[in-house]
């Protein structure tokens, strides 16, 4: 059997399929070129193969071709991979989003992929294997991509320990679409094991710990005691001493009950040993309360007392959006439509404790550096550690999707304030500040970034990219509904 993939230094990295997107290299000369590497299998295996390699573009014709004897060398499932052989386009040049046909003859097989070329800005890279302690046995994990997957995208997982973890190499396929795929890896004995997976030439490693437990219980808590305000809420972390091939439950109970609300089970996926859990004041903490997490015969407590929320100079920008009207994918408000009422700024807490909002404003100047206030945050508005506020054109009144949902509650909950002053046409913000009293707490400046120049420069919105953060803050980006990260969060 005969199969191709693209360039790389370790494991092969397979084209599964016609569509299937592969990367350009940018040589030294500057032209972009294509590596293509041969795997051979049982009996067309050979240590020295001839081989001829021609691509062609959409009108069928040859823009390269490649006729010399390759070497082969062996890998442990018993076939044979060539080098990476590098093709040069010939009196024209090979462009991202290009359709092409590679097709490879050796020994007598040939095999034709007809592949969509792409640079490195366009492709997801490899996240690795999202976990970190397994328990010994067959634990299915989650390994992720940066972004959805143009089309189905081959990563492989190696683990370089393979006595310790298994298996020790395996290809797999994200979904079109996905950025994360499911795949087993079996904890044969304790220790630790290097998992590196590999996509487009890319690499990430993972250190993965193998636990001698067969199941997974639970750990006492990071945080013995949290501190909530009247009214807002707080981040209880729970964690497991490896991730199990089952799905876990814990449960959660409260004492005095009705004083602190909270989920009564939170849910471990297989391959997951973190999990996050609000808890939210009902109102005052006139005594502390104890939650209890309890799975099997473990049972942790943590104490939750009354706190008064901190000064929000710690508040970070997180996301911004300005509307394009009418411009596709730019429902923020899920109403249906694009317009000037998807307007949106998200920023969080970082801390531990509550923060107050209260007088905590939006502004935004234009070029001529005219400054106008979108909203403010009423008196007794606080934010709980790790949550996340919004300032929108218009708190949304439908829509499905968990965004929705996820933007309706932060209203609800008293974490949204509606956008005023916004106009009827495209907003033009060339700086966005969040504000106290007059008094920047942090501000974003619209930049685009120039690959060519590797330098960011001031533009207008039409042109931009992204906000670029004043320095000293967290980094921050553009916002679209379609690449939402996770909404809101909890």
């Amino acid at each position: 059997m005969l199969e191709v993939g693209g360039a790389s230094d370790g494991p092969f990295l397979l084209w599964p399929a016609d569509g299937s997107d592969v990367l350009l290299t940018r040589g030294g000369q500057g032209a972009d070129m294509l590596g293509v590497r041969v795997r051979l299998h049982a009996a067309q295996s050979a240590e020295c193969v001839a081989q001829k390699t021609v691509i062609l573009n959409s009108a069928g014709t040859e823009i390269s071709r490649r006729e010399e004897p390759l070497k082969t060398y062996p890998q442990p499932d018993g076939s044979r991979v060539t080098k990476t052989l590098w093709m040069l386009p010939k009196d024209t040049v090979m462009t991202p989003d290009e359709t092409v046909d590679v097709r490879v003859e050796v020994g007598g097989l040939q095999l034709t992929r007809r592949v969509v070329l792409r640079n490195e800005m366009q492709l997801p890279v490899p996240l690795g294997v999202q976990a970190s302690t397994l328990c010994t046995g067959d634990v299915p994990v989650r390994v992720g991509l940066d972004r959805a997957a143009l089309k189905g995208s081959v990563s492989v997982v190696e683990s370089e320990q393979s006595a310790v973890l298994g298996p020790a190499l395996r290809d797999l396929t994200v979904p079109e679409g996905e950025q994360v795929s499911v795949m087993t890896l079996s904890g044969l004995t304790p220790g630790s094991s290097v998992v590196n997976t590999h996509a487009f030439g890319l690499t990430n490693s993972t250190t993965v710990e193998v636990s001698a437990a067969l199941q997974p219980s639970l750990l006492a808590p990071l945080t013995p005691s949290l501190g909530i305000s009247e009214g807002g809420t707080a981040l209880l972390e729970l964690q497991l001493d490896c991730a199990g091939s089952l799905d876990t439950v814990v449960t959660l109970t409260s004492l005095p009950a009705g004083v602190v609300d909270h989920p009564f089970t939170v849910p471990f996926t297989h391959g997951v040993t973190t999990a996050r859990v609000r808890l939210r004041a009902l109102g005052s903490l006139a005594a502390p309360v104890t939650v209890t997490a309890t799975l099997g015969s473990t049972s942790h407590n943590v104490t939750v007392t009354s706190a008064a929320p901190a000064a929000p100079d710690a508040l970070l920008l997180r996301e911004i959006y300005t509307p394009v009207v009418d411009a596709p994918g730019g429902d923020v408000n899920c109403d249906g439509f694009s317009s000037v009422s998807d307007a949106y700024v998200e920023f969080h807490n970082p801390t531990t404790g509550p923060i107050l909002l209260a007088g905590v404003a939006l502004k935004v100047a234009d070029y001529n550096n005219v400054t106008t206030e979108l909203g403010r945050f009423p008196q007794g508005a606080v934010l709980g550690a790790g949550e996340r506020a919004v300032f929108a054109g218009a708190a949304p009144s439908s829509g499905n999707a968990p965004w929705c949902a996820a933007l309706r509650t932060a209203f609800t909950q008293g974490r949204g304030v509606t956008m005023t002053n916004l106009g009827t046409d495209d907003p033009v913000w060339n700086r966005v500040h969040l504000t106290l009293d007059g008094t920047d707490i942090t501000s974003a400046q619209y930049v685009s970034y120039d690959r060519t120049l590797n330098e960011s420069r001031v533009v207008t919105p039409a042109e931009g990219q992204s906000f670029q953060l004043t320095p000293g803050h967290a980094i921050d980006r553009l916002f679209t509904p379609a690449d939402a990260e996770d909404g809101l969060g909890p």
